[in-house]
């Protein structure tokens, strides 16, 4: 493309975006707060079981979930919610990826580690129940792909996974097994 293309390409783009800027946007921030509320559903049906398997003993009023979006886009991007319990970051939502020019969907819920040893002990684990896992640096994610056509089903999707998340901690013996 020439200089001069690009230049009337994004010309056109700005033209369409000035009448439409404000729906875009609404619409986004809409679709966003409904995979928040989501998630909050998902995982509160799953907090108290989970935090047991995990070997947390708090009273779940004690546990802050926060709504959590990404900042910056590039290839990827993420709407859901976090919590913090140290050593670990979790998080339950909706990860999207650019592959091959289209944009694939998946239902994620990921665990991170502080350290790089407590992510391969949890990997480790991980191997011995059967999920479709991933990780990228010390982060450990599940996930199962979702489409528009399935995205009512979103909340017992997340549900399964925490599920799953549950089963690797139950086998592992909770964080304290982790911080050995």
């Amino acid at each position: 493309m020439t200089k001069i293309e690009t230049e009337k390409a994004l010309n056109q783009l700005v033209e369409k975006g000035l009448g439409s800027y404000l729906d875009a946007l609404i619409a986004v921030r809409e679709f966003q707060s409904e995979i928040i509320k989501r998630s909050r559903r998902a995982l509160k049906g799953k907090l108290d079981n989970l935090l047991e398997a995990m070997g947390i003993s708090v009273d779940r009023t004690e546990i802050e979930i926060k709504d959590y979006l990404s900042e910056e886009l590039d290839d990827w991007g993420w709407v859901g919610i976090t919590f913090k319990k140290e050593p670990m970051e979790c998080y339950f939502g909706l990860y999207f990826k650019r592959q091959d020019s289209k944009c694939v969907a998946k239902v994620t819920a990921s665990m991170w580690a502080g350290k790089a040893s407590q992510r391969n002990f949890l990997l480790k684990h991980c191997n011995n129940v059967p999920l479709d896992s991933d990780h990228d640096g010390n982060e450990i994610g599940l996930s199962d792909s979702i489409s528009k056509e399935e995205i009512n089903n979103f909340e017992a999707k997340l549900q399964e996974l925490i599920d799953k998340w549950i089963e690797v901690w139950e086998s592992i013996g909770g964080i304290k097994k982790l911080l050995k």
